[in-house]
C-alpha cells in the first residue's frame, strides 16, 4: 500500500473511533519535563544548539489527536515540508500524523507557517512558540524546515517521543554553507547510502551534499595507465565511452537532486578537470596532456577538444544539476594562461546555461596567482600551498573553509586523519580558523568567509584497500555532528565531555 494512502486511511479509522493508536494510549503522564517552574530547566540538548531559548509554564503533548497544520495562506510553499515532516515521524516515532491546512491550530498541533514580520530571523532562520499547540515560523519555507528538524530532535529526547517544555525559540545559522563533500568518483556510493546521508546532513541543519563525480587512483603506472583505476558516476549520452560500470542514471541522479531539495540540501555537482580527469583521457587517449612527468590524468587544454568534452558534459546535465563545481585543483603542468582561461571560460558557460553560481577549489597560486582569474566563483580552500586563505581574501574571493589537515578524512590510507578530531574542533575551530599546525584566525564576521565543508577522500579504495560504505557512515556521523554545531552556533555551548554525550543521544534513524 502507498504510504500516504497507508496515513489517510489510518487517519479515517482514527476519526471514525475505529482505530487506536497504540505507541499514542500509553501514559504520557511519565514525562520529567514540568508544568511548573522553569528555573531548573535548562535548554535541550539539541544539535545545533539552539541561538535563544527561553523556558515557560507548561508541557506540550503530542497525542492521537494531533495533526500537522500548514497555514492556508502559505500551503503551496509549506505542503512538501509538512509530507517530509508527516514520514519523519512516523520512521522515527511510529507516529501517524494527518496533514490538514488550516489557519487554526488545535491543542496539541504542530503549525508552520510563514511570517514577514520577524525581524530577527536570517534567511535560514525560524522560531518556534511551544505551547498548547506547537508553532514553527520563519521568513522562508527553508527556515521552516529546519524548525521541523528541531522538533524531530526535541521529540526524540523525550522518552515518550511526545512531551516538549513550553518555550520560546530563535534559531539562526552564522554561517550560510554547511556541506559534506563525498568522493563518489573513487568509490561508487549507492542512492540509498547518499539518501540517508542526506538525511542525516538535514537532521543536524547542514545544508550541502558535494559530490566528487569523477577521479581516479593517485599513483598511476606509465606503462599501463589506460587500465589505472578510474571512475566517472554518470550516465552520458554525449560521450558514453567515459561512463563507469557503477554509474548514476540521469533519472537517479535527478530523484536525488530533488530528494535532497525536499530536505533542505543542495547537491553540489563537482565534474573535476582538468586534472584528475584519468576517465576523460582512457576513453579519448588524445586529449591527454604529454610531456617528461605529466600525470595521465591531465587533459591538454590547448586541446579544442577537451573544452568540447566537458562542454558537452556540462550541457548535457544542465537540466539537471542545479549547483555546480569545475574543479581545478592539482593541475601542475601546462601552460598557466591555459588553466586560467579554462576558468574563466566555464565560469561563462555554466552562467549562460543558468547556474547562477560556480565553484572551484583554490589553486590560484599553482598557475601564478589571481591575476586574469574572474572573481565571482566561490572557491573550496583545502590546501594553502595551492591558495592561501590571506591571498584569496585579499583577492576578492568568497571562501568555503576546507582546510585538508583539519577537515579531510581519507578512509585507512594512512596520510591525513581516518577519522576527524572532534574534540579539537568542538573546542578551536569555526570556518574562520585556517591550518591545523600554524593555526590562522580571521575575523568571525570576515564577510568573505561563507561557510565550511568536511571531506571524504576514498584515495585507498580506489588504491585497492577495500572497505564498505558504513566505515564512511562511520566516520562521518560525529565530523557531522561537531562541525554542525560550529557551522550554525559558531560555538561550544557546553564541555566536550558534555557535548560527546549529547551526540550519543541523537542518532537519527531515518
Amino acid at each position: 500500500m502507498h504510504l500516504r494512502k497507508k496515513i489517510l486511511s489510518l487517519s479515517l479509522l482514527m476519526s471514525l473511533g475505529i482505530y487506536t493508536n497504540p505507541l499514542f494510549a500509553a501514559d504520557i503522564s511519565s514525562s520529567s519535563l514540568t508544568n511548573n517552574k522553569c528555573n531548573k530547566i535548562e535548554s535541550p540538548k539539541v544539535i545545533p544548539s539552539f541561538s535563544t531559548w527561553q523556558c515557560h509554564k507548561g508541557v506540550f503533548k503530542l497525542t492521537h489527536n494531533s495533526n500537522i497544520v500548514v497555514d492556508a495562506k502559505y500551503a503551496k510553499k509549506l505542503l512538501l515540508t509538512s509530507e517530509v515532516l508527516q514520514k519523519d515521524i512516523l520512521d522515527l516515532f511510529s507516529k501517524s500524523l494527518n496533514v490538514v491546512i488550516s489557519e487554526k491550530p488545535n491543542k496539541g498541533d504542530i503549525f508552520l507557517t510563514i511570517s514577514k514580520q520577524e525581524t530577527s530571523l536570517s534567511n535560514e532562520g525560524y522560531q518556534l512558540d511551544i505551547a498548547d499547540h506547537l508553532t514553527i515560523k520563519a521568513l522562508h519555507d527553508n527556515g521552516v524546515l529546519w524548525g521541523t528538524r528541531s522538533l524531530l530532535q526535541l521529540l526524540q529526547l523525550d522518552p515518550a517521543h511526545s512531551h516538549i517544555q513550553h518555550a520560546s525559540v530563535t534559531d539562526n545559522p552564522k554561517w550560510e554553507h554547511r556541506g559534506l563533500l563525498l568522493d563518489v568518483g573513487r568509490m561508487y556510493l549507492p542512492t540509498d547510502f547518499l539518501k540517508n546521508m542526506i538525511k542525516q546532513l538535514s537532521y543536524f541543519k547542514m545544508n550541502e551534499l558535494q559530490l566528487h563525480l569523477n577521479d581516479n587512483v593517485i599513483k598511476i603506472d606509465e606503462d599501463n595507465w589506460l587500465n589505472a583505476e578510474s571512475g566517472f558516476r554518470l550516465e552520458s549520452t554525449s560521450h558514453p565511452d567515459i561512463t563507469s560500470q557503477q554509474h548514476y542514471t540521469k533519472k537517479e541522479y535527478k530523484e536525488l537532486i530533488q530528494f535532497a531539495q525536499s530536505y533542505g540540501v543542495k547537491i553540489i555537482s563537482e565534474i573535476d578537470a582538468p586534472a584528475h580527469s584519468l576517465a576523460f583521457t582512457q576513453a579519448y587517449p588524445s586529449l591527454r596532456l604529454k610531456g617528461e612527468g605529466v600525470s595521465p590524468d591531465h587533459l591538454d587544454l590547448a586541446n579544442p577538444e577537451s573544452t568540447q568534452l566537458l562542454e558537452d558534459l556540462w550541457q548535457e546535465y544542465a537540466p539537471i544539476f542545479t549547483d555546480v563545481h569545475i574543479g581545478t585543483d592539482e593541475y601542475r603542468h601546462g601552460n598557466p594562461d591555459d588553466i586560467k582561461s579554462f576558468v574563466n571560460h566555464f565560469d561563462k558557460f555554466l552562467h549562460k546555461l543558468g547556474k547562477k553560481e560556480v565553484r572551484m577549489w583554490g589553486s590560484q597560486a599553482s598557475y601564478g596567482g589571481a591575476k586574469g582569474v574572474k572573481r565571482d566563483l566561490l572557491v573550496d580552500l583545502w590546501y594553502p600551498g595551492y591558495y592561501d586563505p590571506k591571498q584569496a581574501i585579499d583577492d576578492g574571493y568568497d571562501i568555503i573553509n576546507s582546510q585538508d589537515d583539519i577537515l579531510y578524512m581519507v578512509p585507512f590510507a594512512g596520510y591525513y586523519q581516518d577519522y576527524l578530531n572532534t574534540r579539537w574542533l568542538y573546542n578551536h575551530w569555526t570556518p574562520n580558523v585556517f591550518t591545523g599546525k600554524d593555526v590562522a584566525h580571521f575575523d568571525v564576521n570576515n564577510p568573505h568567509i561563507k561557510g565550511g565543508m568536511i571531506s571524504v577522500w576514498n584515495d585507498a579504495f580506489a588504491a585497492g584497500t577495500y572497505y564498505e560504505p558504513s566505515d564512511i557512515q562511520d566516520r562521518v556521523e560525529p565530523a557531522l555532528k561537531t562541525v554542525s554545531q560550529k557551522l550554525w552556533a559558531a560555538k561550544a555551548t557546553t564541555t566536550y565531555a558534555e557535548f560527546k554525550d549529547m551526540m550519543e543521544e541523537l542518532h537519527p534513524a531515518i
